[in-house]
């Protein structure tokens, strides 16, 4: 059985050069942040960058706390969810609850 070491994002990089379409990356993610952390720290800096697709890993560390407020988390997903779709990138999300 081999591992996968390779990355997504270098995979998408790899697939994109090999169509000759350039390619830009930014990775914002700052370990163990919560989802309103991301949503008040990262999603202007995203904005900003006017991207075609984002990408939106948060709700984890949200989820493993005690004081988890489900609503919140849903709003604030929505919140960066929405914004992001109305400058028109592309999202794609996940929550990893264990």
């Amino acid at each position: 059985m081999r591992l996968q070491t390779q990355s997504q994002t270098l995979r998408l990089l790899h697939v994109a050069q090999a169509q000759g379409a350039p390619l830009l990356y930014a990775n914002l993610a700052i370990r163990g942040r919560k989802t309103r952390e991301i949503r008040d720290e990262q999603l202007e800096p995203a904005l900003a960058m006017r991207p075609d697709l984002a990408s939106v890993f948060a709700g984890t560390n949200d989820i493993i706390r005690s004081a988890y407020d489900a609503q919140q988390v849903l709003d604030d997903l929505r919140t960066m969810h929405g914004v992001l779709r109305d400058i028109g990138a592309t999202v794609v999300t996940i929550t990893m609850p264990d």
